[in-house]
């Protein structure tokens, strides 16, 4: 597995929204913004039970997160991968860590 150059890690640690792109049932991307963050090499998301990206993830597990640096759009990072697990335990607070930081 490629791990995130240490130089890129704010990206993802700071207050950034995220684009997650996820398959379409006929194989066509969806891209939505959102937020996340990270505990060692896995990237979190809060996203709502039911919403297209949600169904998306869990009929196909590819994604891909891009994020860049607002006031230097050409200092970005991308991040394709599979979701690994989907749980509703620990998603307020996670999403009430994450309102924080905006």
């Amino acid at each position: 597995m490629n791990e995130i150059p240490e130089s890129h890690l704010d990206l993802i640690d700071g207050p950034y929204v995220v684009a997650l792109s996820t398959l379409m049932p006929d194989g066509q991307p969806q891209t939505t913004p959102v937020w996340c963050n990270r505990a060692g090499n896995n990237i979190f998301i809060n996203v709502m039970r039911g919403f297209r990206k949600e169904r998306n993830m869990r009929q196909n597990p590819k994604v891909s997160l891009l994020v860049f640096d607002a006031k230097n759009p050409l200092r970005k990072v991308e991040i394709r991968g599979l979701v690994v697990e989907m749980t509703e335990e620990g998603a307020v607070e996670h999403n009430d860590e994450l309102a924080g930081c905006i």
